[in-house]
């Protein structure tokens, strides 16, 4: 968990890798020179030892001691404060010591002695308590400064880099990809098995997850830095795998993959001392997936295995066992549950800064149960919060959005149909996450029809037809792909097509006799997908009668083309109060539509009609941030389009207003350049006046 190697005091140290008599001389002659005692040996000590090993004792049971010693008795040596703040955080207990302080300037002195070695190991330590503390965006200035100052060192260190660029993730500060590329690129990466892994951790956790938005990415490169961990048998390995192990399973439960993050706790537990604070931590995550599986014993024995823990808990608390219990209290009705654990995790909040995504987690979670739970005052208040939050985010954590929208959509009446035809539960689902049903009073809010009557047809991405939110298999539609890409024509088409016209895009130039005899077998695998959802009223069918196919389905079926019209709708009704919706929604448009029907001439008609649907939408839907900085997603939606189509005015002007309202005039005036000369080079058009006010407004303001 971020920074959670700053939480756990007992690890000890893995005899097959170190042997004991030579670590216990290690500790002493270290001890020693904290003291300020006997520098000389400590000295020597360094020269065999590097500082990977020496930060492992400071992880260890000989790093208490070490921790002990009064700051004031520490040599002025900047290897000797690494170990001794790395020590003092290994068993910090949430109090006020200054330590963050303390290791910047422990870093910043290594930085200064151009020990790039040493100062990766106070980097490290410096993040890990920053993370833990939720003070990246304030500390952030600093660190920059010290990329501006220190170039050299920096940027030719890349587990050193990386501890920068993990604060500009965090935070949401530009340019934090490049220096991600940077470093997983860097020639020197793989030398060192630790560093890779523990960049590979921090890449991970704070950046795929919170700024690149990108969680199911950001589960596979933690299992395999998980293991990667295993295979270093050294005590900061053995913290980083813990690290590494609790991100899992709290991420593999936000998700929704409940049965997976459960796997990942039985293994470690076979792996960790019985009784010792690893279990206890381990317990604790487990009550997240169990809870959501319907296991209250679980969640009954995390809360206990917080109480034993003897270190600061205050995370895991907001992370797991919170969650855990709102996703009990919420599957009994239990509203006075929900309010006590909201009114718990605020006190335990103010406390001090604390985690970022730790503190929206349990306020989403909050928000779906104090809806299901019947308290839409209270809703209201945790939406307020956690749309304050989204805004302050600097990224765009597209999951947590979507579970906010789905409670909006709920709140406001309009979440469409069952779970599975909501859109927005089919968009987690694209991004690897797997939605909590919304659920009051024994029925999913919005619901109007009965489970066995859903069908919901997905037209961006790959082409799919889903029953009660679960994909028609392949053999229903008899292997045939010219069969689904019919489906799409009358999907897109308004139901109805001539047989005529659906013959010549099939098979182009083939006599009227043929075409039918080969329509047939397409129509009757149609027939098979629309009988897989059971009985309707009025019954979906398809005809074919006087030269035409007319498709009738029942009124809360739906596609993801409906969802993206509908919401466009929406935000032309009330632009403000639905940037939440607009994005998730542009975020679908954006997929490369049917992308698994070929290129047949058909499939290019499909595909070249919803793009045409999504060229008048997008701009629609990028509106709702007129007059306020939109995210570069947006932007770059209405960009697709404007590159698509260099003509279309509405669409340049959009972009136009959206680089305006981000301070870009320049790149609004290269979008209106762009737009004149096509116009003029393929259409011998002047550009309308509207948008050459409009640039005119825009480099004169």
């Amino acid at each position: 968990m971020r920074g959670r190697s700053v939480e756990r005091a007992d690890l000890s140290i893995d005899a097959a890798s170190l042997q004991e008599s030579s670590t216990d001389e290690s500790a002493r002659i270290v001890l020693r020179a904290l003291r300020g005692e006997d520098l000389e040996p400590f000295q020597e000590l360094v020269e065999s030892a590097d500082a990977d090993a020496l930060k492992d004792l400071a992880a260890s049971e000989h790093g208490l001691a070490w921790s002990q010693v009064p700051r004031h008795l520490v040599p002025d040596d900047h290897r000797l404060a690494t170990l001794h703040a790395a020590a003092r955080m290994y068993r910090y207990d949430g109090s006020a010591t200054h330590l963050d302080g303390d290791l910047f300037e422990t870093m910043l002195a290594c930085l200064h002695a151009d020990d790039a070695t040493w100062a990766e190991q106070a980097a490290r330590a410096w993040v890990n308590i920053v993370l833990h503390t939720g003070e990246a965006a304030t500390v952030w200035p600093h660190a920059s400064t010290l990329l501006d100052r220190f170039p050299d060192l920096l940027f030719d260190h890349p587990g050193l880099l990386a501890n920068f660029a993990t604060l500009a993730s965090t935070c949401g500060a530009p340019g934090a990809g490049a220096l991600w590329d940077r470093i997983l690129l860097h020639p020197t990466l793989g030398d060192n098995a630790m560093r890779r892994w523990e960049v590979e951790l921090d890449w991970a956790r704070c950046h795929l997850q919170l700024a690149a938005g990108e969680p199911a990415r950001a589960m596979k490169v933690l299992q395999r830095a998980r293991k990667g961990f295993a295979d270093l048998a050294t005590a900061s390995a053995h913290l980083r795998w813990t690290d590494a192990t609790l991100e899992l399973v709290c991420g593999l439960s936000w998700l929704g993959r409940y049965d997976d993050a459960l796997a990942i706790v039985e293994d470690s537990l076979r792996t960790v001392e019985p009784g010792g604070e690893l279990e206890l931590w381990l317990r604790a995550a487990a009550g997240y997936p169990a809870a959501a599986l319907g296991d209250p014993l679980a969640v009954h024995d995390a809360a206990a295995a917080m109480r034993q823990a003897a270190t600061d808990t205050s995370i895991m608390q907001l992370r797991a066992p919170y969650p855990a219990r709102l996703i009990t209290a919420m599957q009994h009705g239990d509203r006075d549950e929900v309010r006590r654990i909201v009114l718990e995790a605020v006190a335990l909040e103010t406390g001090g800064p604390l985690d970022f995504e730790a503190r929206l987690n349990w306020r989403i979670h909050a928000l779906e149960a104090a809806f299901v739970t019947g308290e839409p005052a209270l809703a209201h208040q945790l939406l307020d919060d956690v749309d304050s939050m989204l805004d302050s985010a600097g990224f765009d954590l597209p999951v947590h959005r979507i579970r906010r929208d789905r409670v909006v959509r709920a709140l406001d009446g309009t979440l469409p149909g069952a779970p599975g035809e909501d859109p927005l539960t089919d968009e987690a689902l694209r991004r690897g996450a797997s939605m909590p049903a919304l659920v009051a009073g024994g029925a999913t809010f919005g619901s109007s029809i009965a489970a066995d009557h859903v069908m919901n047809v997905q037209l961006f991405g790959a082409f799919d037809v889903r029953i009660d939110g679960a994909s028609i298999p392949d053999r229903t539609w008899s292997g045939r792909r010219q069969a689904r890409v019919l489906l799409g024509l009358l999907l897109v088409h308004g139901n109805r097509l001539d047989l005529d016209t659906v013959a010549e895009l099939l098979w182009g130039d083939v006599d009227g006799h043929t075409a039918r005899g080969r329509i047939s077998p397409l129509c009757a695998s149609i027939r098979a997908v629309l009988a897989e959802a059971g009985d309707a009223q009025p019954s979906r069918e398809l005809v074919t009668r006087g030269g035409s196919i007319t498709l009738r389905l029942h009124d809360g079926d739906r596609t993801d083309l409906d969802d993206l019209r509908d919401a466009a709708d929406r935000v032309r009704r009330e632009p403000a109060r639905t940037r939440a919706l607009a994005r998730s929604m542009l975020d679908v448009a954006t997929s490369r539509p049917v992308a698994n029907l070929g290129t047949e001439r058909a499939a290019a008609e499909l595909r070249a009609a919803i793009d045409l649907e999504v060229a008048r939408l997008v701009p629609v839907l990028a509106s709702a941030w007129d007059g306020r900085p939109a995210p570069r997603s947006v932007v770059d939606a209405v960009r697709r389009i404007v590159d698509r189509d260099p003509t279309d005015g509405d669409a340049c002007a959009r972009l136009m207003r959206l680089l305006r309202d981000r301070d870009d005039a320049p790149g609004a005036s290269e979008a209106y350049h762009c737009f004149r000369t096509t116009l003029q080079d393929e259409l011998g058009l002047d550009p309308p006046a509207s948008v050459t006010q409009l640039h005119t407004d825009i480099i004169t303001a």
